[in-house]
């Protein structure tokens, strides 16, 4: 209905209206019956995408137009102030913080009894503090380094808090009843994700608490990925210096700085490549190999998809263990099956190959995107979830940690020279020739002002919807380097009233001041202003408790360092056993593994993968020529197939035949050699074959097989066996193969070398078919024209 009214008032809103404020406020109008039921409902408190360029003070500036809701007063503003989440004492630090310090100046909404939250949660009562400040001070650290490893200190210290309410048996509410809180009830929340959850994530570990970086940032950058895809464009091109010197020093080859100095020490002014293939010349076998490896890798990226190549390279050389071993391998791993399936997907366009999918990458790169990481967990898993605040807006966590509050507010953008403002427009720095120096201008300083305020507003609403993400516990962490200094400095800031003025909330530096001049003046804020020196006559009154805790980072490097090497206990030997068995078990059939559980008998004839035929492969606008050697010698198999061995007068008329029929191509009839065809029916092979009780062509078999027949020490658990026998026939009691080679070879035991195992399968497969016993094996030599018997 309100688009059916939207497109009446469309040449409205093109023709008359250019202001866009006017436009929506006709829009507005248009879909309400002239205002008639319309109404304003929203927390623009939770607006936190300013960096998205949302801007808040719009929905405000109209949401403040209207009065409250009273039944029938329309236009009007509803205020949805319940809350049906949080626990009593959460929503009470809630409204303490955010009353003491958001305004209509800074935060663009002045926190009053209207804002604030009601607490309207089915929760029983519950005395203990449902607000937890800890404050980590780094004043007394004896070492430097401690000084350096602030975001591992704070880390360890929510780790050990994590371990504490575990162990403690911590409990939460669930459906009206209580029970013990799970990993999954935890959530660690930070303003600055990619920067700083890993951190968090590896001291959990040390504590043996299951933990994940929820939406953990770059694809690209995450380093399995980055050598994966260097590796790749080095199979591409490995004219490219910094992808190869990038796959050489990873741990899929290992070549050290010294020997990348000697390699390019020995051929200085050539690419790196040229300079790795001149030391494999001079005898470096690490460098052979390592061009032999890539050039396997290049034969096969002209016959493979690319997701099948990440595939086979990953097993070649053994990544996914070398990942799988690393900090955070089940991560890693599914990070590298995930660059498989955006492969695979690339593949599935058409526009498929290794050159274009990198090319694609590349693009992707160039315009600063990036894909989504994979997700090791689900949303059930029972792990602490660490994550950013931007990232948990709309989900609610038993147990909310919000850490890393000591860390200074990013106004970064205030440096740049050129400023821009929605309304303010532009201001930049002025230049000047003869001094060559820039120095900023009044428009600029004036936008650098507004973007100040409206920043700091935003991150007001950002600490507003983190501490709205809790339930039962809100847990704040900050860490100071000297907690003293600045509880003193913050203390002088307070004044009469409920409030703190919009200039001290202005120039705060990070949410810690605000939270720690809240502290000071709640009930429970005693210790800290033991420390700043004020009297109680600053305390606001507020019903519900805080636990502030003040900590020494000395002392945390000294009691946690215990935890995170866990409790004292003595070995369980019934679990010692089993550790044991289970490290000590040998799988019983590890031969076999070496063995495709079906194979081909002709992938057994005694050669390796010849990779000369990928390389050498005939480009596809050169597949109307001549035939290669290996499809001549398909082409007289195909004749051999379906020639009439009883009836032919005319070889020639035959090949027409089965050319004119289908059974060969043009060029495959052009192909087939019919003197050695003749020779072949003038032998005496071709006699017994006529003269048999009964023979068969192109004997197809699928058989059960002992793998030690296929590979010595692989032990005797059946694999499937296929093939197909050129012709098989049965002669006194007794069966007699035929095998046909076209091989351009010079002697009889070139074909019985390489052929041998061949056909031992082949009898082995037709004694089990026909239950009759294989008295011959023959090959018949086209290239020598006549048979030679194994």
């Amino acid at each position: 209905y309100a688009l059916e009214i939207g497109k009446g008032y469309k040449e409205v809103l093109v023709d008359e209206y250019q202001d866009t404020n006017e436009a929506q406020d006709t829009i507005f109008w248009a879909v309400s019956q002239n205002e008639e039921n319309l109404f304003m409902v929203g927390d623009a408190k939770q607006s936190i995408y300013r960096f998205r360029l949302a801007m808040p003070e719009i929905f405000i500036e109209r949401r403040d137009r209207y009065e409250n809701f009273r039944g029938d007063n329309y236009p009007c503003r509803l205020t949805l102030g319940a809350n049906f989440r949080s626990r009593k004492g959460v929503l009470s630090a809630v409204n303490f913080v955010m009353r003491y310090i958001m305004s209509k100046e800074m935060g663009e909404i002045d926190y009053n009894e209207e804002e604030e939250m009601a607490f309207a949660a089915p929760f029983s009562e519950d005395d203990s503090p449902c607000m937890r400040f800890e404050l980590i001070d780094l004043k007394d650290t004896r070492e430097q380094e401690l000084l350096e490893d602030k975001e591992d200190i704070e880390a360890n210290r929510v780790a050990a808090i994590i371990r504490e309410m575990m162990d403690s048996g911590f409990e939460i509410s669930e459906n009206g009843e209580r029970r013990p809180a799970k990993y999954s009830d935890f959530v660690v929340l930070l303003r600055s994700f990619n920067l700083y959850s890993e951190a968090y994530v590896k001291a959990m570990a040390r504590m043996g608490i299951p933990s994940v970086a929820q939406g953990a940032g770059s694809f690209f950058g995450a380093a399995e990925v980055s050598t994966m895809l260097s590796l790749l464009e080095v199979i591409d091109n490995p004219l490219q210096d910094v992808p190869l010197l990038a796959v050489m020093m990873s741990p899929l080859f290992g070549f050290t700085p010294d020997e990348l100095a000697e390699i390019r020490l020995s051929n200085e002014g050539e690419m790196l490549y040229r300079a790795v293939a001149f030391c494999a010349g001079q005898g470096m076998d690490k460098c052979a190999q390592f061009l032999k490896d890539i050039e396997r890798f290049r034969a096969l990226a002209g016959t493979m998809p690319c997701d099948a190549l990440i595939r086979r390279v990953c097993d070649e050389t053994g990544y996914y263990s070398v990942v799988q071993g690393m900090p955070f391998g089940e991560q890693r791993i599914a990070n590298l099956r995930l660059l498989e399936d955006y492969a695979m997907r690339f593949e599935r366009t058409g526009k498929g190959g290794l050159s274009g999918f990198l090319r694609f990458i590349d693009r992707l790169k160039r315009q600063k995107g990036d894909l989504q990481a994979a997700e090791v967990h689900s949303q059930h898993a029972d792990v602490v979830r660490v994550m950013s605040v931007h990232n948990s807006k709309g989900k609610e966590f038993p147990v909310c940690i919000l850490a890393g509050c000591g860390r200074q507010f990013n106004m970064v953008d205030l440096r740049s020279p050129v400023l821009l403002h929605p309304e303010m427009g532009i201001g930049m720095m002025r230049y000047d020739p003869k001094t060559d120096a820039r120095y900023s201008t009044l428009p600029r300083e004036a936008l650098a002002l507004e973007i100040e305020r409206a920043n700091i507003s935003e991150e007001m609403r950002v600490l507003y919807v983190a501490m709205t993400r809790a339930k039962e516990k809100l847990i704040v962490a900050a860490t100071l380097s000297d907690l003293e200094k600045a509880v003193k400095r913050l203390a002088n800031k307070l004044q009469g009233g409920n409030k703190l003025s919009p200039y001290a909330v202005r120039r705060a530096k990070g949410y810690y001041e605000w939270l720690i001049m809240a502290a000071l003046r709640h009930p429970d804020g005693g210790e800290l202003r033991g420390i700043a020196g004020v009297g109680e006559d600053v305390v606001i009154p507020c019903e519900d408790r805080w636990e502030i805790n003040i900590v020494n980072a000395t002392e945390l490097q000294g009691g946690e360092a215990v935890m995170e090497s866990g409790p004292a206990v003595s070995p369980d030997e019934g679990l010692m056993e089993e550790l044991r068995a289970r490290l000590e078990f040998v799988y019983p059939h590890k031969g076999a593994l070496s063995v495709p559980a079906k194979v081909s008998a002709s992938q057994l004839s005694g050669k390796e993968l010849n990779f000369e035929f990928f390389a050498k492969k005939r480009p596809s606008f050169m597949e109307e020529g001549a035939l290669t050697g290996a499809e001549r010698g398909t082409a007289l198999h195909k004749f051999m197939q379906f020639v009439d061995f009883g009836g032919t007068e005319s070889l020639e008329q035959e090949l027409g035949r089965l050319v004119a029929r289908g059974f060969l191509t043009q060029a495959e009839g052009e192909a087939v050699n019919l003197k050695k065809v003749e020779r072949f029916f003038e032998s005496r092979l071709f006699e017994r074959i006529m003269s048999a009780q009964e023979y068969y062509r192109e004997k197809r078999f699928n058989v059960f097989v002992p793998a030690s027949m296929l590979e010595d020490g692989a032990g005797e658990d059946n694999v499937v066996l296929q093939g197909v026998v050129d012709c098989v026939f049965r002669e006194d009691g007794g069966l007699v193969i035929v095998d046909y080679k076209t091989d351009w070879v010079e002697r009889e035991s070139v074909l019985v070398e390489r052929y041998g195992k061949q056909l031992d399968l082949y009898a082995f497969a037709m004694e089990r078919c026909f239950g009759l016993p294989v008295r011959e094996k023959i090959i018949y030599s086209f290239h020598l024209d006549r048979e030679v018997a194994l």
